[in-house]
């Protein structure tokens, strides 16, 4: 695999990468096998050009008439020293060649050092993997005595080997077509049918052999043929020994196979299932393309590879092997692979260069041109060869931010850009285009640099900015000059520019408030919460926020219906300290659990804010009956079974459950019942009594989306008593209807 002339210029430098693979390179014996190869093609091509010599001086000699006995005979002696030399110097080539095959390739100087998988680097990850309730079930006790059938298998062939039937059979099938239509409508690929025998150059040609013999299936025969162990064998052999034009590239082929593969290596190791097979199909990508393009092509591949995994909704992690969980002939897997640029000198006119290739010599001779020369230069991965540093951008034009890690760690300077990218508003440049305008107005009305500063500081945190974000200029800037000139005379009688926001915090999980929330959560001054808000959430604020939990305590089962602190009279305090804080100048966020909107009093508290002359910025959230919902896998509507959804709370009103039952009832919609823990014998009693099938599914979802939820599954009749035996105290979203049915225990 590897260029013997590599081997020659360093053989040093080639053992170090080496080892990283885990691989001793014996450079002393490398060495001697070269010296002697040298004395030896020395001594045949001198004995070759003495044979020549005397070859031509027996010519001459006859020509003159000479004896040429002498001559013939020692032209002889030459002749058979010649064959022996060469004899010597072919079997030193077969064990030169013998050492060489059995050196992998050398890995990228960029490849992390490890000895196995729990070694390697992740570097994303996509998809969340599902949650259970149960214990989850193998591939092999899920099919057991049906669709997947190793008994059978081992009667007719031996261990490791499968047969499937029917539906599974089916689906090997049609995953097998989904991949090779995907690939080749959407990912530009050729496929390709190609033979699953191939000979042993082709075997070597790919690293198979001779270092996987053992693996191999090797058929019986005069030719020396293999089952092939992937499809990349035969594709990638198709060009051996061959020239492509460069106009021809980039090749792009997909292919369809059986791989066999004997794992004589893998003795005892994954015996369970169909992890380690004799015999399985898998779908291969190839290309080939210029060495400047390789790296492009690889992105590619795995972005290809990965886009299949997405449609497919399977979550996955993209890794970096380590050196020691590389392949024999990979250089690096999901990572840079360059190859060598060609050693050209360094033009004048250039003020930029970039060296991506895997070479250091080449680098290292790119770096000392350029800095000869005076030009910025950037050796990709090798910090101490640059001059300057590409960084991650996060692109908010006119605000751009750079995320650097000086070369030391590229890909994690990727990561903490999504994560700034997460926290920015897209629309973050109208808000800078706003403060351009106002510019000279600023400076021209606002003499002292401290007033500046303390207007823009205001100005960014304030309802005229979220109007300049939400792509409103004009708005934001009436707002705005409206501030300047309350700034610019020193009044105080006037209200405010304050900002209040009403954020629905969601059910519970904190990782499902919106970008928005976040942003005006990280802005705000004061925070009034509830005891549904995730108090996590509080930890996106600001560390001189201040935290009023307002949170009102309903009645629990078994509480009397009426309280000595009216929770009316809560939410009259809540609005209250709303308004007190806006007109103390503060940008207040109300957090509120679920949606505001869904009997969270959100408009109330709208109403208050308003005739107090504040604009109110809405932010929705996540109500409970859609996160109990998703997360206890339970869809609202289904077709043919619910077309419509109706939420309605069960809370108690001046003492009496007061519902519309006969809507209640109707078979085809789905109910969801907030707040309706405490009342929930009398409400599923009432249901029945006006028409409600008792056998109707239903199911009550305590503390959705927290890491504590518990979901109790029953039917209208036997739900209450269910809850009651779960001790149910927790808040609790109450779903009935046949979609509950669909849920997968």
């Amino acid at each position: 695999m590897l260029d013997i002339k590599t081997l020659r210029a360093d053989p040093q430098a080639c053992a170090k990468l080496l080892a990283v693979k885990g691989f001793q390179f014996d450079v002393d014996y490398f060495l001697e096998l070269e010296n002697q190869r040298r004395v030896l093609q020395q001594e045949s091509e001198h004995l070759q050009n003495e044979r020549n010599q005397k070859s031509k001086t027996i010519g001459q000699a006859k020509a003159r008439g000479e004896d040429i006995a002498p001559l013939v005979a020692e032209v002889g002696d030459l002749g058979d020293r010649l064959d022996q030399a060469k004899e010597r110097f072919n079997v030193l080539q077969d064990e030169l060649q013998s050492f060489l095959q059995a050196i992998p390739n050398t890995p990228d100087a960029s490849v992390p050092e490890g000895t196995d998988e729990d070694d390697n680097q992740e570097i994303r990850r996509w998809g969340n993997l599902p949650a259970f309730n149960f214990e989850p079930k193998d591939h092999v006790a899920l099919t057991e005595g049906g669709s997947m059938d190793f008994e059978a298998a081992a009667k007719i062939s031996g261990s490791r080997y499968v047969v499937l039937h029917g539906q599974l059979a089916r689906l090997q099938r049609a995953l097998t077509q989904f991949m090779l239509d995907t690939h080749i409508n959407e990912h530009g690929y050729q496929e390709v049918y190609v033979p699953y025998i191939v000979n042993a150059d082709s075997l070597y040609g790919t690293g198979q052999l001779p270092k996987f013999a053992q693996d191999q299936f090797r058929i019986e025969g005069e030719q020396e043929t293999y089952l092939i162990p992937t499809a990349e064998v035969p594709v990638t052999n198709l060009y051996r020994d061959s020239i492509v034009a460069v106009e021809e590239l980039p090749i792009k082929h997909v292919c369809h196979s059986p791989c066999f593969r004997s794992e004589a290596g893998a003795h005892g190791r994954d015996t369970r299932g169909m992890i380690r097979q004799h015999q399985f199909e898998k779908v291969e990508m190839v290309q080939l393309v210029q060495p400047e393009q390789s790296w492009q092509s690889f992105d590619e591949l795995t972005h290809h590879a990965e886009n299949i995994l997405k449609t497919l909704e399977l979550p996955f992690r993209t890794v970096v092997l380590c050196g020691g969980d590389l392949g024999f002939s990979a250089r690096r897997m999901q990572a840079r692979y360059r190859d060598p640029a060609t050693n050209k000198p360094v033009s004048s006119d250039l003020r930029l260069i970039i060296s991506a290739t895997n070479n250091r010599e080449v680098n290292r001779f790119v770096y000392d041109a350029a800095i000869q020369a005076g030009v910025l230069v950037n050796c990709v991965d090798q910090p101490d060869l640059c001059t300057f540093i590409f960084p991650a951008i996060v692109d908010r034009s006119p605000i751009l931010i750079a995320i650097s890690s000086m070369g030391n760690a590229p890909t994690l300077a990727r990561v903490v850009r999504g994560w700034i990218e997460a926290q920015l508003s897209p629309n973050l440049g109208k808000l800078a285009e706003l403060a351009q305008s106002l510019r000279d107005r600023v400076k021209l009305e606002l003499p002292s640099v401290d007033a500046r500063k303390s207007f823009w500081e205001t100005l960014f945190r304030s309802a005229a900015a979220e109007s300049a974000m939400q792509g409103n200029l004009q708005d934001a800037k009436t707002k705005a000059e409206a501030m300047l000139a309350e700034s610019a005379t020193g009044e105080t009688g006037g209200i405010p520019q304050a900002s209040v926001a009403l954020i629905g915090a969601g059910p519970g999980d904190p990782e499902l408030i919106t970008l928005k929330a976040l942003r005006l959560i990280q802005s705000a001054d004061v925070i009034l919460y509830d005891k549904l808000a995730n108090p996590a959430i509080l930890d996106y604020a600001r560390r001189d926020a201040e935290f009023e939990f307002v949170g009102k305590q309903g009645p629990k089962p078994g509480s009397p219906p009426t309280r000595p602190d009216n929770r009316g009279n809560q939410q009259f305090s809540i609005n209250d300290r709303i308004v007190e804080h806006a007109r103390a100048g503060r940008n207040v966020v109300r957090l509120k659990g679920g949606d505001p909107f869904i009997y969270g009093r959100g408009g109330e508290e709208m109403e208050q804010v308003i005739e107090a002359g504040f604009d109110v910025i809405m932010v929705p959230g996540i109500t409970a009956a859609l996160g109990a919902a998703s997360y206890a896998g339970i869809p609202l509507t289904y077709r043919n079974l619910s077309q419509s959804v109706r939420f309605v709370t069960g809370h108690r009103v001046e003492n009496v459950i007061n519902l519309d039952w006969p809507e209640m009832g109707r078979r085809d919609q789905t109910l969801v019942i907030y707040m309706g823990l405490v009342g929930l014998p009398t409400i599923l009693a009432k249901l029945i009594e006006h028409g409600c099938e008792p056998e109707r599914p239903a199911a009550l979802v305590e503390n959705a989306t927290w890491p504590e939820q518990r979901v109790i599954v029953g039917t209208v009749a036997t739900l209450a008593d269910a809850a009651h035996e779960a001790q149910i105290s927790g808040p609790s979203v109450v779903i009935i209807g046949d979609v509950v049915a669909k849920r997968k225990a």
